[in-house]
């Protein structure tokens, strides 16, 4: 896509298979637009540790800071993130801005 086209970014269980999540974040934040928001939603990383699925090499998984870490490396303002409880788990949503 070209640079500045996109007002918001969301991203729903899907940070925990990308190589490089950098590197994402990074092309995601040339693509928006000033002031553009940026929403990733992740499960909490204790939680998902319980299954073993997630231990065999193919899962990455962060914490809130893990993420708001990466937001800031990659350029964004703003980073922070919310954490709610949900019946089985914990969830994160990391949010920031262009």
């Amino acid at each position: 896509y070209p640079d500045n086209t996109f007002h918001k970014i969301f991203a729903t269980n899907v940070v925990y298979f990308w190589k490089d999540l950098l590197a994402n974040l990074q092309e995601f934040r040339r693509v928006m637009k000033p002031g553009g928001r940026l929403a990733l939603y992740v499960i909490v990383k204790d939680d998902l540790l319980k299954f073993k699925v997630t231990q065999t090499g193919v899962y990455q998984l962060y914490t809130g800071d893990d993420l708001v870490r990466l937001l800031t490396q990659a350029g964004f303002h703003q980073a922070r993130f919310v954490t709610k409880s949900e019946r089985y788990r914990i969830g994160i949503c990391a949010l920031a801005e262009k």
